[in-house]
């Protein structure tokens, strides 16, 4: 029993930390709130203002006074793109990359990036070195991609420092180096990227790390959580679970789990599953720890079916079928009603934006880009 569960902890370690590959598209800028005329605004629109086109690009996108309708917001975007606004350039790549309220194609998003980036725009120069690594829509180049994300961090952009880390880290198209990762990474952190943050705090934890890494661990995978990061949480959450020797608030472990866990992701449901099996933290509940392995498993594809598997099975005999039939219909209700696996969350959302996004869901297709949520998701526990 003990090995099984360092086995699934060393798995969700291991995925967690996750590869680069989500093309980051967005760049929520907050201004002051939308006008709320927007017949004078999709007037001013007609007749060539950027500024209005942006803003009626934005309120379809979130369903902001108007109808929610990807079409019409792509339609906006686009305008203002072909007047030459980077931001828009930029944006309406993501939407040509991921098919949003246009079709598909790849090809046309890396023509936007192009532009955007020409234009000094650096999230475009981070999406157009994403594309040439994988080649999405362009020849695969892997320098060429390098490159451009090079250039972007050499302009003090965190986000290419975080980049550029995970090439090293995870050996996309150079030779895999931690030890250049980690100056990335630093690089990154310095700039408050908060996924530059979070892997940084993935390296000091790991293997037998000082109480002083651990301590600086538990303060980058706090900041990256409180810019964002949803992931972040499952770390934080495990890290507590494995040095409990770390000064925490009550039962904070089991709230940061739980709430990654409400948030798509399977290895904190797993990592539940594990402490109500065990008791470790928490009393032994068989029912409980059976609800959230089976969680991990509607959660986690094949990776999370076949991490839970055996426990799965060993609970369902300590169970009854009448308690196993209750379990599956409350696991299947929640799956249901949480689809997507978050990845950022973003904090302030009562402004507008040229591009208002509440959140951004983990890649789960060849688009290498994670799913926009223009606003907040209703979701209700069962």
């Amino acid at each position: 029993m003990k090995r099984s569960t360092s086995n699934s902890r060393n798995v969700l370690l291991r995925c967690a930390c996750g590869a680069i590959g989500s093309v980051l598209a967005i760049a929520p800028l907050h201004v002051a709130a939308a006008d709320p005329d927007f017949p004078r605004i999709e007037a001013d629109a007609e007749r060539g203002s950027v500024k209005h086109e942006l803003q009626l690009g934005a309120a379809y996108l979130a369903g902001r006074g108007v109808p929610q309708n990807f079409v019409q917001s792509a339609y906006w975007y686009e305008r203002a793109a072909n007047a030459g606004d980077p931001l828009a350039q930029n944006q309406i790549g993501y939407f040509y990359q991921t098919g949003l309220g246009v079709q598909r194609d790849p090809a046309r998003a890396a023509q936007w990036y192009q532009r955007a980036a020409d234009g000094g725009f650096l999230k475009a120069r981070v999406n157009l070195g994403i594309a040439y690594l994988w080649g999405l829509g362009v020849r695969k180049d892997t320098q060429l991609g390098y490159n451009l994300i090079h250039e972007a961090a050499l302009k003090k952009y965190g986000l290419a420092d975080a980049y550029l880390g995970d090439i090293h880290h995870f050996g996309v198209g150079v030779p895999a180096d931690h030890e250049a990762a980690r100056v990335w990474y630093e690089r990154g952190a310095r700039l408050n990227n908060c996924i530059a943050e979070y892997r940084l705090a993935g390296m000091l934890a790991s293997g037998t790390p000082s109480k002083q890494d651990l301590n600086r661990a538990v303060k980058l995978y706090r900041q990256s959580l409180k810019d964002g990061y949803v992931v972040a949480q499952h770390s934080l959450g495990l890290l507590y679970i494995n040095h409990p020797e770390l000064p925490s608030q009550p039962n904070e472990a089991m709230s940061l789990l739980q709430s990654a866990s409400d948030g798509g992701i399977w290895q904190s449901s797993a990592v539940l599953g594990a402490l109500y099996r065990d008791g470790k933290g928490v009393s032994v509940d068989h029912e409980r720890a059976y609800y959230y392995f089976r969680r991990a498993q509607l959660q986690g594809g094949e990776a999370g079916r076949q991490t839970v598997a055996n426990d799965l099975s060993r609970l369902s005999r300590e169970l009854t079928s009448n308690q196993i039939e209750r379990l599956n219909a409350e696991s299947n209700s929640w799956a249901k009603q949480h689809p997507l696996t978050l990845q950022f969350v973003y904090k302030d959302t009562d402004n507008s934006s040229d591009f208002p996004v509440f959140a951004i869901s983990a890649a789960k297709d060849d688009s290498h880009a994670g799913r926009l949520i223009p606003s907040p998701p209703t979701q209700a526990e069962p």
